[in-house]
């Protein structure tokens, strides 16, 4: 309420201020035209005495003479009175003109004083609005710092996260790397020491080949001994018979061996159990797991390693690897694959999850299906 009430007194005093001359003036004229309209009435009356006093001077006069002095007397004094009245009348006229053209002025001046009303009203309106729009912005100034504020605490959080977050990713950067060095020397290790296998197993394998040259060797020889001494007629009979067994076994043993492959021993088939198109270009190696899970693995010049199901002839898993650099060499262990490109590397595939699980660089690699096709 203290509020409207010092608005009202604030307006108040706009509207009046300006106007209180204007009506102290209109105040002063009417009080001026009052007293003029007083003095004609009070000269009206003092004519209307005078008119009245001269029929009575006529009427109680005895002579004419004395009479047609006190007419003239009246009608001099009638004359001086008129004159009297027409100067009060036109000063009368000229206040009432002067009134008039007052009025005409604060007519104006209230025409005047309305616009101004009007304007000040629309001015007031316009403040009033401005107000609103001047509230509803530090409302809104108000909520956008909240906002700010929540911003800034939640950046603050957001900061300390990250800074968390970084130092988790160097300590795992650091663990990564930890590990990355513990694999490339076990990868290293694992290449040497495969390396060195590699060598034992190809110096064996020209042992078992030396030996085995030895043995056809032995038994040329034995055999040549044998015509030798059958030449010279020391052959008896049990002994031609027992010749004769023994070319029979011979016989048999090369049937046999007709059938054999590699170093192992393995019988071969009569007739191909299944035939697949492994792959769009060329094999490279062709390798079978010994662990007894019926698996072939196929490489091929596509980058890619097939294993294959040789009790259906159906595809397990197609392991790809560099694309562009043919497969040289592939090995098959249990649920291990190994694959060997040109790229100079060597992956190794899980079969179960069908993911890589390591790669080598820079690997000698020497095929395990070469050896056993030597």
């Amino acid at each position: 309420m203290n509020v409207i009430y010092q608005q009202l007194l604030e307006r108040n005093a706009r509207e009046t201020t300006p106007f209180l001359e204007i009506h102290e003036a209109n105040r002063t004229l009417l009080n001026q035209v009052d007293g003029h309209k007083a003095k004609c009435e009070g000269l009206e009356r003092k004519v209307s005495e005078l008119h009245q006093q001269l029929q009575n001077a006529v009427i109680k006069s005895p002579g004419a003479k004395s009479s047609a002095a006190a007419a003239a007397a009246a009608l001099k004094n009638e004359t001086r009175l008129r004159d009297k009245l027409e100067k009060v009348q036109e000063e009368l006229n000229a206040k009432l003109k002067a009134h008039t053209d007052d009025q005409a002025a604060a007519l104006k001046t209230a025409k005047e004083l309305s616009n101004m009303k009007d304007l000040n009203t629309a001015q007031e309106m316009t403040i009033s609005n401005l107000r609103e729009e001047n509230n509803r912005s530090e409302k809104a100034i108000e909520h956008l710092e909240n906002q700010l504020a929540d911003a800034k605490s939640r950046t603050h959080l957001a900061e300390q996260q990250y800074t968390g977050l970084k130092d988790t990713i160097r300590s795992l950067q650091e663990e990564n790397d930890t590990f990355q060095k513990d694999n490339r020397e076990l990868e290293t290790r694992l290449v040497s020491d495969k390396g060195k296998l590699v060598e034992e197993m190809y110096g064996l394998t020209q042992l078992v080949d030396g030996m085995k040259s030895e043995v056809d060797m032995l038994r040329s020889l034995k055999l040549q001994e044998d015509k030798r001494r059958s030449w010279f007629g020391k052959a008896a009979t049990p002994t031609a018979e027992s010749s004769e067994e023994s070319k029979k076994k011979n016989a048999s043993k090369g049937e046999t061996n007709a059938r054999r492959w590699g170093n192992f021993g393995v019988v071969l088939p009569s007739a191909p159990k299944y035939t697949v198109m492994a792959h769009a270009m060329d094999g490279t190696c062709v390798k079978y797991d010994q662990s007894g899970t019926n698996l072939v693995a196929t490489a091929s010049s596509d980058s890619t390693v097939k294993v294959w199901d040789t009790n259906s002839g159906t595809i397990r898993a197609t392991l790809r690897g560099t694309s562009g650099h043919a497969i040289i060499g592939c090995d098959i262990g249990g649920t291990l694959v190994v694959g060997a490109g040109s790229d100079k590397t060597c992956k190794v595939w899980n079969l179960r999850t069908e993911r890589m699980a390591s790669t080598v660089y820079a690997l000698r690699w020497r095929p395990a299906c070469h050896s056993n096709l030597s």
